[in-house]
């Protein structure tokens, strides 16, 4: 038995991993779950009176989990994607609708030309600034490359037919009903929750402020999402230890 564990862990730690799916896919919880657990876990002790002048109802709750799952998205980048255009000769291409951001400093993000002329053979890009543009014209490979807005710049033109690939944060889902799914995925659900409860209890502190007890609800709700900031941090830097950032450039 000792020796079918030691060869099972061995097994694991020499399987090969892909850095861009290491927090896995959206898990697409439903709305109507995580309104219950603000309920159940921020406000079971109180009266349907004192939800009533609080204002906290569920149309509120949910407007709220929205807040707290575009803060989450923004704060980690969980939710990622690719986007590939085939290129047309020109300097600009359109974004995908829900591009949020690309931080070239993380390894899981950023664009690979791929040279279908040249035997698909990718070249990272780097990024570039206003100051630099047509600094890289006359190269004979896409070196650099610029978010304007709704468009990304790339430099020089590649050949037409080639391909561009955009690693990418995309945004957190809208939620506005019990309905929706949210594609902030499991792991980060319990950040998402307590910044809720969080947030609902500094709105209700603000309009009760000689509130002690509110107070508290505050510090403690607080105390558990950087709690779970820190764990999820941790988490993120154990799997960049262990996947070896190999990220696709």
């Amino acid at each position: 038995m000792r020796k079918l564990l030691i060869f099972l862990i061995l097994l694991i730690m020499a399987s090969p991993a892909t850095a861009i799916e290491m927090e896995g896919k959206p898990d697409s919880t439903i709305v109507n779950g995580l309104v219950s657990r603000v309920f159940d876990e921020g406000f079971r002790w109180c009266t349907d009176a004192e939800r009533i002048s609080w204002r906290i109802d569920t149309t509120y709750v949910i407007r709220i989990l929205d807040y707290a799952a575009e803060q989450t998205q923004k704060k980690f980048y969980i939710e990622r994607d690719t986007f590939t255009v085939t290129v047309l000769g020109t300097y600009y291409y359109s974004l995908p609708s829900d591009f949020h951001d690309m931080p070239y400093e993380r390894p899981e993000f950023g664009v690979t030309a791929i040279q279908k002329s040249s035997g698909q053979k990718e070249k990272g890009m780097r990024p570039m600034t206003v100051t630099q543009m047509d600094a890289y014209s006359s190269e004979d490979q896409p070196q650099r490359y610029m978010i304007r807005e709704d468009q990304i710049y790339i430099e020089p033109v590649v050949q037409s037919g080639d391909t561009i690939k955009i690693y990418y944060a995309a945004r957190s889902n809208t939620l506005d009903a019990l309905t929706d799914t949210t594609n902030i995925s499991r792991d980060y659900l319990d950040y998402m929750v307590y910044l809720a409860i969080e947030t609902i209890y500094r709105a209700i502190l603000l309009r009760d402020p000689a509130q002690d007890f509110l107070q508290k609800q505050v510090a403690d709700f607080t105390i558990l999402r950087t709690k779970e900031e820190a764990r999820l941090a941790e988490r993120k830097r154990s799997l960049f230890d262990l996947q070896g950032q190999n990220i696709p450039k």
